[in-house]
């Protein structure tokens, strides 16, 4: 069962009831419009296969599998368009798993400044 809803102007779909977390309240997956199910094929053949190998997971979005994947999901997530489609938590967990994989695992310098208004480093 799915509840569209409509946030900034962008098309959202709400995958109901979601999982359950520990302490018993309902999390919901957000499944933004156009979202893939599975890698998308250009992906697949990079080496992007598992779900843990994007910066949105649950709709595969901003492969991270290259450094070329990297630097691009950096530069979009960080344009108002792409990440206004997020409600503020997961948009703050999406921004923090990119800058987390670009820093960590590429070596890339990730300025505090990019990304989301919401997920950025106070100094």
């Amino acid at each position: 069962m799915f509840d569209a809803i409509l946030m900034n102007g962008h098309l959202l779909v709400k995958a109901l009831p979601g999982r359950i977390t520990k302490k018993g309240e309902r999390k919901e997956r957000v499944v933004t419009e156009g979202a893939h199910n599975v890698p998308p094929k250009q992906f697949r053949e990079t080496g992007e296969t598992s779900k843990w190998d994007y910066g949105d997971p649950h709709n595969f979005k901003y492969p991270m599998g290259t450094e070329t994947h990297v630097r691009a999901a950096v530069r979009d997530f960080s344009k108002p368009k792409n990440y206004l489609v997020y409600p503020v938590k997961e948009r703050v967990s999406v921004w923090k798993r990119i800058r987390r994989i670009a820093t960590k695992e590429w070596g890339m310098v990730v300025d505090r400044l990019s990304g989301p208004p919401e997920a950025r480093k106070k100094s």
